[in-house]
Protein backbone atom coordinates (compact mmCIF):
# COMPACT_ATOMS: atom_id res chain seq x y z
CA UNK A 1 0.00 0.00 0.00
CA UNK A 2 1.23 3.48 -0.83
CA UNK A 3 0.12 6.00 1.80
CA UNK A 4 -0.94 9.25 0.15
CA UNK A 5 -2.80 12.21 1.53
CA UNK A 6 -5.00 14.75 -0.16
CA UNK A 7 -2.82 17.47 -1.62
CA UNK A 8 0.22 15.22 -2.11
CA UNK A 9 2.20 16.57 -5.05
CA UNK A 10 2.08 14.71 -8.35
CA UNK A 11 5.90 14.32 -8.32
CA UNK A 12 5.90 12.90 -4.80
CA UNK A 13 3.08 10.50 -5.70
CA UNK A 14 4.94 9.45 -8.85
CA UNK A 15 8.16 8.82 -6.92
CA UNK A 16 6.32 6.78 -4.26
CA UNK A 17 4.77 4.60 -6.99
CA UNK A 18 8.16 4.03 -8.64
CA UNK A 19 9.73 3.13 -5.29
CA UNK A 20 6.92 0.72 -4.42
CA UNK A 21 6.96 -0.96 -7.86
CA UNK A 22 10.75 -1.30 -7.65
CA UNK A 23 10.45 -2.84 -4.17
CA UNK A 24 7.82 -5.30 -5.42
CA UNK A 25 10.00 -6.32 -8.37
CA UNK A 26 12.98 -6.89 -6.05
CA UNK A 27 10.86 -9.01 -3.68
CA UNK A 28 9.84 -11.14 -6.67
CA UNK A 29 13.45 -11.78 -7.66
CA UNK A 30 13.85 -9.18 -10.42
CA UNK A 31 16.73 -6.91 -9.35
CA UNK A 32 15.39 -3.40 -10.02
CA UNK A 33 16.30 0.16 -9.11
CA UNK A 34 14.49 3.47 -9.08
CA UNK A 35 17.53 5.48 -7.91
CA UNK A 36 17.88 8.30 -10.42
CA UNK A 37 21.70 8.18 -10.46
CA UNK A 38 21.57 4.55 -11.64
CA UNK A 39 18.96 4.98 -14.37
CA UNK A 40 19.70 5.29 -18.06
CA UNK A 41 18.71 8.37 -19.97
CA UNK A 42 15.44 7.93 -21.84
CA UNK A 43 17.08 8.80 -25.16
CA UNK A 44 20.58 7.50 -24.48
CA UNK A 45 22.83 7.37 -27.52
CA UNK A 46 21.12 10.21 -29.36
CA UNK A 47 23.13 13.35 -30.09
CA UNK A 48 20.35 15.58 -28.73
CA UNK A 49 19.73 13.84 -25.39
CA UNK A 50 17.01 15.37 -23.24
CA UNK A 51 18.80 14.23 -20.05
CA UNK A 52 15.48 12.83 -18.82
CA UNK A 53 15.65 9.41 -17.22
CA UNK A 54 13.30 6.46 -16.99
CA UNK A 55 11.67 5.74 -13.62
CA UNK A 56 12.93 2.20 -13.00
CA UNK A 57 15.31 -0.29 -14.58
CA UNK A 58 16.19 -3.95 -14.08
CA UNK A 59 19.83 -4.82 -13.34
CA UNK A 60 19.81 -8.00 -15.39
CA UNK A 61 18.45 -9.13 -18.70
CA UNK A 62 16.04 -11.94 -19.33
CA UNK A 63 12.87 -9.90 -18.88
CA UNK A 64 12.52 -9.10 -22.57
CA UNK A 65 12.05 -11.66 -25.36
CA UNK A 66 14.94 -11.90 -27.79
CA UNK A 67 14.23 -10.08 -31.03
CA UNK A 68 16.97 -9.44 -33.60
CA UNK A 69 14.93 -6.84 -35.48
CA UNK A 70 14.57 -4.73 -32.33
CA UNK A 71 18.09 -5.55 -31.11
CA UNK A 72 16.82 -7.23 -27.92
CA UNK A 73 18.95 -10.04 -26.53
CA UNK A 74 19.42 -11.95 -23.26
CA UNK A 75 21.24 -8.97 -21.73
CA UNK A 76 18.60 -6.36 -22.62
CA UNK A 77 17.45 -4.50 -19.53
CA UNK A 78 13.83 -3.68 -18.96
CA UNK A 79 13.26 0.06 -18.61
CA UNK A 80 10.06 1.16 -16.89
CA UNK A 81 8.37 4.53 -16.90
CA UNK A 82 5.35 5.39 -14.78
CA UNK A 83 2.49 7.74 -15.61
CA UNK A 84 -0.07 8.90 -13.08
CA UNK A 85 -3.49 9.92 -14.29
CA UNK A 86 -7.05 10.12 -13.12
CA UNK A 87 -9.80 7.96 -14.55
CA UNK A 88 -12.51 10.19 -13.07
CA UNK A 89 -13.02 13.91 -13.66
CA UNK A 90 -13.69 16.47 -10.93
CA UNK A 91 -17.40 15.59 -11.00
CA UNK A 92 -16.53 11.89 -10.48
CA UNK A 93 -17.55 10.99 -14.02
CA UNK A 94 -15.51 8.11 -15.51
CA UNK A 95 -13.15 9.23 -18.29
CA UNK A 96 -13.49 6.32 -20.72
CA UNK A 97 -10.40 6.73 -22.86
CA UNK A 98 -7.99 8.20 -20.32
CA UNK A 99 -5.89 5.07 -19.71
CA UNK A 100 -5.66 4.41 -23.46
CA UNK A 101 -4.66 8.04 -24.08
CA UNK A 102 -1.95 7.88 -21.38
CA UNK A 103 -0.59 4.65 -22.87
CA UNK A 104 -0.56 6.10 -26.39
CA UNK A 105 1.29 9.21 -25.19
CA UNK A 106 3.88 7.12 -23.32
CA UNK A 107 4.44 4.79 -26.29
CA UNK A 108 4.82 7.76 -28.63
CA UNK A 109 7.46 9.26 -26.33
CA UNK A 110 9.64 6.14 -26.65
CA UNK A 111 8.78 5.02 -30.20
CA UNK A 112 11.58 6.96 -31.86
CA UNK A 113 14.16 5.67 -29.38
Amino acid sequence: MIPLTHGTSRKLTHDKFAKELSKTANECGMATTCKESQLLYRDQGRPDQSRKRADMMTFSGGCVRENQRLNFNKNTRLIMDVTIGHVFDTRHVFKRRNIQAMETKKRRKYAEH
